[in-house]
C-alpha cells in the first residue's frame, strides 16, 4: 500500500504524462530563400527562440497554428521552453517547414514576427 501511494505522490508532483510547458511565443519570418506560388502546400521559415535556451536551436520544439481565410493564411508560431535554469546568450535560428493543408493560393502569409537577433 505505501508504494501505491508513493507512486501517486510522484505522478501528482512530477505529471510525466504532461505534454511540457506550453509554447511561448516566437520570432519568426518565411525564409527569404523561399519561392512560394499559389500550389504551395509547405512554407519553409526561419524561427528564433525569444526565451533562454542555453544558445540551443529550438528543433523539436516548434508549435504552429494555422488559420485559413479566403484571402489569407494567418500562422502563430511558438516555441515549447526547455525549462529549468538555462543561460541567456542569443538563441541560433532554426529553420522549419510549414505543412499547409490545403494550397496557398493567392492568399497572403499573415502573422510574422520579425527577427531581431
Amino acid at each position: 500500500m505505501g508504494m501505491i501511494v508513493l507512486a501517486l505522490i510522484i505522478i501528482l508532483l512530477y505529471d510525466p504524462f504532461s505534454p511540457g510547458p506550453a509554447a511561448v511565443d516566437a520570432e519568426w519570418v518565411v525564409d527569404p530563400d523561399a519561392k512560394l506560388g499559389p500550389t504551395a502546400t509547405s512554407i519553409p521559415i526561419v524561427v528564433n527562440e525569444m526565451e533562454c535556451a542555453s544558445g540551443r536551436s529550438a528543433t523539436g520544439r516548434i508549435e504552429v497554428e494555422i488559420a485559413y481565410g479566403p484571402d489569407e493564411v494567418g500562422i502563430e508560431v511558438g516555441v515549447r521552453p526547455l525549462g529549468g535554469d538555462q543561460n541567456c546568450p542569443s538563441n541560433p535560428n532554426t529553420p522549419y517547414i510549414i505543412e499547409l493543408s490545403e494550397p496557398l493560393g493567392d492568399r497572403s502569409i499573415e502573422g510574422e514576427r520579425p527577427l531581431t537577433g
